[in-house]
């Protein structure tokens, strides 16, 4: 019976022990992105985050910043998983970094540190990825498209509301041309710039910038809008410029131009039209008023006052202070003569009566005494007593010197 309760509390003990788990914690990277890349293309920084438990709470993944690139987290397209690793199981999920590179060279990723909240711990654990080197590679470009936007497809579209087909003076058409582009965020899409033409008033449009993505594949690209309002000033032939952006294939590793057609219309007259606020100004006939002549004698006169303020503020200020210098003194002055004086001294024998403490009434009546003068003389207790001839106060102080000076049992012991 001994032997077999021995066996059943090892098998317990290792039981618990293998049941367990030990919270660990791993980070891992890795570029999925086929490399080398190009300057402007953009690549796919993976981290793998790991526990041997479960997360309480989503990690905490800290900005990169890298040199010479842009670098954006992925919000969407996170993604769990599990795996085994040496016989052990882990959980956990996937991140995305986006690195656009701006020029060639090789780009150093450090460790990326990541703050977890894994189940059974104590506390927040951190966990570290591996450096990474992400090589790009530098391809010459012709001069002037050093800077040219790369991507592996950029198309722009364009819309003309309504259609540019018998306008008459006063009409409104509005341009609208968006451009977009895959794997490529929208900060870097160029803007339009709508030119101004004589005839028309132009009014352009705060552009519409969005990232597009997609649960399943995350990051697609983005796409950019912009639009302009034009009113016909005045009949004629008119024509909007062509839009054209010049970019980088990736793909293919040349230069390709993306454009819009110009748009071409003519405005016929309009003698009913009257503005209901007055002509629009157009952009090339706008004239800004002269600038006014500087003013020295209105400047002089405001500086001439600034410091007469300011002198009047320092002299009122040191006034002041002699005067609460000297207000302060007389204060201490006065109240140190009442703390002297003979009648403060009565009334403090008066608060210490109320007390009921001999001591303290002992010492306030002899306080009192030294500065009460009978006849220009001190005088003591019993000088008091005859020159008070009272007799209930020769009880009181009688009896005060006998609480305070008289001898006890004890004091014989």
């Amino acid at each position: 019976m001994r032997m077999l309760l021995w066996t059943l509390l090892f098998i317990c003990a290792t039981t618990n022990a293998d049941d367990t788990p030990t919270t660990r914690v791993i980070a891992r990277a890795r570029i999925v992105t086929p490399q080398p890349i190009v300057a402007g293309q953009q690549a796919r920084l993976e981290i793998e985050i790991l526990t041997t438990t479960w997360f309480l709470r989503a990690p905490e993944m800290p900005n990169l910043d890298l040199p010479n690139a842009a670098v954006t987290l992925e919000e969407q397209g996170v993604s769990n998983m599990n795996t085994e690793i040496g016989g052990v199981k882990w959980f956990g999920l996937t991140r995305t970094y986006l690195v656009t590179p701006n020029d060639g060279g090789d780009i150093r990723i450090p460790p990326i540190e990541i703050t977890t909240y894994p189940g059974l711990a104590k506390g927040v654990m951190k966990a570290r990825t591996a450096a990474l080197v992400l090589p790009v590679k530098a391809i010459p470009r012709p001069p002037g498209t050093e800077n040219a936007l790369a991507s592996t497809r950029l198309a722009i579209t364009q819309h003309v509301t309504p259609a540019p087909a018998h306008l008459r003076v006063g009409d409104v058409i509005t341009r609208t041309v968006t451009i977009s582009a895959d794997g490529t965020h929208g900060m870097f899409l160029p803007p339009i710039t709508f030119r101004s033409t004589t005839g028309l008033a132009m009014y352009p449009k705060v552009p519409d910038v969005q990232e597009l993505s997609d649960t399943r594949m995350g990051f697609l690209g983005s796409r950019r809008t912009d639009s302009a309002t034009y009113v016909v000033m005045h009949e004629g032939e008119y024509e909007l410029p062509a839009v054209e952006v010049i970019w980088w294939n990736t793909r293919i590793g040349r230069l390709e131009k993306a454009s819009a057609p110009p748009v071409k219309f003519s405005a016929l007259p309009n003698p009913a039209y009257k503005p209901e606020f007055g002509l629009p100004v157009e952009p090339e006939t706008e004239v800004l008023p002269p600038n006014p002549a500087f003013d020295w004698v209105r400047t002089a006169g405001i500086a001439a006052l600034t410091l007469v303020v300011l002198f009047t503020a320092w002299i009122t200020g040191r006034v002041s202070l002699r005067l609460g210098r000297a207000v302060s003194q007389r204060l201490t002055a006065w109240r140190n003569r009442r703390h002297a004086s003979e009648a403060f001294a009565f009334r403090r024998v008066l608060q210490a009566c109320r007390t009921d403490r001999a001591a303290v009434c002992h010492d306030a009546l002899r306080l009192w005494l030294e500065r009460f003068h009978l006849n220009g003389a001190y005088i003591g207790l019993d000088a008091l007593r005859h020159a008070a001839n009272d007799p209930e106060l020769d009880i009181q102080i009688a009896a005060l010197e006998v609480k305070l000076f008289a001898r006890t049992p004890l004091d014989d012991w």
